[in-house]
């Protein structure tokens, strides 16, 4: 299967690119809420490996 190039997309108030490893902080604290994980299939993160097993399974995911 071919990855997928995507573009950055920046405005003033909008930055979209790729998830990566680096991000791991502002995952953890992102999934470390219960509101946000109140409907999701997940516990709320503990620790921050558990942000990094987070961003990997996104960056393995081809679909």
């Amino acid at each position: 299967m071919t990855k997928m190039n995507y573009p950055v997309i920046e405005t003033d108030r909008l930055n979209l690119r790729l998830l990566t490893l680096e991000d791991r902080e502002a995952v953890f604290r992102h999934f470390s809420e219960e509101e946000v994980t109140r409907y999701m299939d997940i516990p709320p993160c503990r620790d921050i490996s558990e942000a990094d097993e987070i961003i990997q399974f996104h960056i393995d995911d081809s679909g």
